[in-house]
């Protein structure tokens, strides 16, 4: 194979990689939304709900919000 083949070859094993690591992301977030929701409910059930269908509706930008609004909130780093 001469560069352009091992160029377009690489290229296509990051995408695939790249778009496997986001469905995956987007994917945990999601579970992970459903599963508090059922814990949560009826306490916060419209933030989740809310979350979900964002999820639903744009999946990789609602994990992304769903990551900083909720899971980042829900797991609180301790430094020590």
């Amino acid at each position: 194979m001469d560069f352009i083949g091992w160029f377009i070859a690489g290229f296509g094993l990051f995408a695939f990689l790249l778009v496997f690591v986001l469905g995956f992301f987007g994917l945990w977030m999601f579970i992970h939304a459903v599963i508090r929701t059922i814990k949560m409910w009826p306490a916060e059930n419209v933030v989740n709900i809310l979350m979900i269908l964002l999820m639903c509706a744009l999946p990789f930008i609602g994990a992304i919000v769903y990551y900083f609004v909720c899971y980042r909130a829900s797991h609180v780093l301790t430094h020590q």
